[in-house]
């Protein structure tokens, strides 16, 4: 599981300063984090990866923080 927000049900956006490093949630217009913002389609990810169809899923209280989060969720 990775990730920050859904933009819509196939877009992830993901605002991590750098693979495995902890930040902060600071939130900016629009409610994206502030960081190093990346757009990732679920749907492309999953079926390059795994042939199968993927779609933005939010995780509720995922962080640390009980900040919510998002993934990819392949197969559905």
């Amino acid at each position: 599981m990775f990730g920050e927000q859904c933009q819509d049900g196939d877009i992830l956006v993901e605002t991590n300063p750098g693979k495995d490093v902890r930040h902060s949630h600071a939130i900016g217009p629009g409610g994206v984090g502030v960081g190093h913002p990346d757009r990732f389609s679920c749907d492309a990810y999953c079926m390059a990866t795994y042939g199968l169809p993927g779609v933005c899923q939010v995780a509720h209280g995922a962080c640390d923080n009980g900040v919510d989060s998002a993934y990819c969720m392949c197969g559905c």
